[in-house]
């Protein structure tokens, strides 16, 4: 699911589509690996997917809408990585230590995935980074930094992620 989807104002949760998403699997004995996507890919789970970043917090940092029509958040903005971590700990105080999760996916970028923008325009998504801020560094801290915000708001929970090839190579040259 998306924080978009969760957090419907500043501090004001709704957990149902998630409760709702996962009691069937839960009621067939299965566990699962949530994922919170702060971005993602516009024909995932309209409307929410082109737009994974709550308005209030889009508002209040740079952004822009990549060739796909996706909103990409500049991550690396403080306001938006305190309200990120904000989510995240709503997110673990209600479901950490929860038998039926498996392991909670840590989710920093675009659709979940380690990559600030996955528009197939490689160049176009380059430019338009560099213009919110973007370098390299600032992503690896952002990574690392959410990494941290999911190990404190899940002690009970093992936490997994996907990662990805570094953005800038084209999959060439890892972090």
């Amino acid at each position: 699911l998306y924080w978009s989807q969760i957090e419907t104002a500043d501090g004001v949760y709704d957990w149902s589509a998630f409760d709702t998403a996962i009691a069937p699997w839960i009621a067939n004995g299965k566990k699962i690996i949530p994922r919170m996507m702060p971005s993602g890919w516009a024909s995932w789970n309209p409307p929410h997917s082109a737009q994974g970043t709550p308005s209030f917090v889009l508002s209040s940092i740079k952004h822009y809408t990549n060739g796909k029509g996706w909103v990409v958040p500049a991550y690396w903005d403080a306001t938006y990585k305190a309200k990120l971590q904000a989510f995240i700990a709503a997110f673990g105080a209600r479901y950490n230590g929860n038998p039926a999760i498996e392991f909670v996916h840590v989710a920093p970028g675009m659709g979940g995935e380690c990559k600030p923008d996955t528009d197939s325009n490689v160049a176009g998504a380059q430019k338009s980074l560099l213009s919110i801020g973007y370098s390299n560094d600032l992503w690896l801290q952002h990574i690392k930094d959410v990494a941290g915000y999911y190990q404190a708001a899940f002690p009970n929970t093992l936490l997994g992620c996907q990662t990805a090839a570094n953005f800038w190579s084209g999959g060439g040259s890892k972090h």
